[in-house]
């Protein structure tokens, strides 16, 4: 009865509250350890839904005027960081239903080139097919860690570079520029010149090999060597335009997130869809997505925050 007479207010759900909890615990160990976290730096990443009817880019107004950092705003989902502190005012703010955190994902894949007959698809020798398909005037956008920008996988037959940008959510050392969307700005930043991508002292990611590893199974350029099955090795499109974006934040960022018992994954994936799809529409190309990542945390009927994303 009691919440039915908090009036209009949203609510902090469960795991959310454990995160605050996590945080808060290990302020406390650091403050054992003589380290002292003021308060405004324990924040957490939170997907906000807005109550029907509400107009989520004025709640989201209203949220940063409470002391939130407004990432993106998708029909009616915003991102969001904030301080832990500022949960129940954000909360509070009119229009504003409930505050969640992300699932937990991790990479997990398993992709066949014969069992998609992707080679009679780049060949055009399937039996319906009007016409090869390489990809051509498509964006490939691959979500994931470990990726090689100068590997020659992703250079087309004349030695041009295919990759057109490289964004790093989360990551506040990575020195490109900033991604603003309307009006609101992701975290991280982004390279879209060659010179930059192709510069390792500038984009280097050796977060193992698992990024390079899937954008070859998706756009890899089509080769002369042949593989064991003596189809050329080579990717699903091998002509597409490619976009990598890291499936997580820099150093700083993981070395925060243990510190906090948090994981904000699921955040910053979202946040690099929404570039993806901000690229294919002002480019006017078709856009398909590939992430080798799941979740068994949290609803499976598709009602999710991740899935309405999605």
């Amino acid at each position: 009865m009691s919440a039915l007479t908090a009036g209009a207010q949203g609510f902090v759900t469960h795991r959310a509250k454990v995160a605050k909890q996590q945080s808060e615990i290990q302020a406390k160990k650091a403050a054992t350890r003589g380290q002292s976290v003021a308060p405004e730096r324990q924040r957490g990443y939170f997907f906000v839904n807005c109550e029907q009817g509400a107009d989520a880019q004025q709640v989201a107004r209203q949220l940063k005027a409470n002391g939130a950092e407004v990432r993106m705003v998708k029909g009616d989902l915003i991102l969001l960081d904030a301080p832990y502190s500022k949960l129940d005012t954000l909360a509070s703010t009119k229009g504003v239903w409930k505050i969640d955190v992300g699932p937990k994902v991790g990479r997990r894949t398993d992709i066949s080139r014969k069992v998609t007959q992707a080679g009679d698809v780049i060949n055009g020798t399937g039996g319906k097919l009007p016409q090869a398909y390489t990809g051509k005037g498509v964006i490939v956008g691959v979500i994931d860690d470990g990726f090689d920008a100068t590997h020659p996988m992703f250079k087309d037959k004349d030695g041009n570079l295919r990759i057109k940008a490289v964004y790093e959510p989360g990551n506040s050392n990575f020195g490109g520029d900033s991604v603003r969307i309307g009006e609101w700005t992701l975290t991280g930043s982004v390279y879209t010149k060659t010179e930059d991508i192709l510069d390792t002292t500038k984009v280097k990611n050796t977060y193992g090999s698992h990024g390079t590893h899937c954008v070859a199974i998706a756009a890899g350029s089509t080769s002369d060597v042949k593989a064991l099955s003596g189809q050329p090795i080579g990717g699903m499109a091998p002509e597409a335009d490619i976009i990598f974006c890291r499936a997580g934040g820099d150093g700083d960022y993981y070395k925060w997130a243990q510190n906090n018992g948090y994981d904000a994954n699921a955040y910053l994936i979202a946040e690099s869809l929404e570039y993806l799809a901000y690229e294919a529409t002002k480019q006017q190309k078709p856009l398909v997505v590939s992430m080798s990542l799941n979740s068994h945390d949290g609803w499976h009927d598709g009602t999710s925050n991740m899935a309405y994303l999605l």
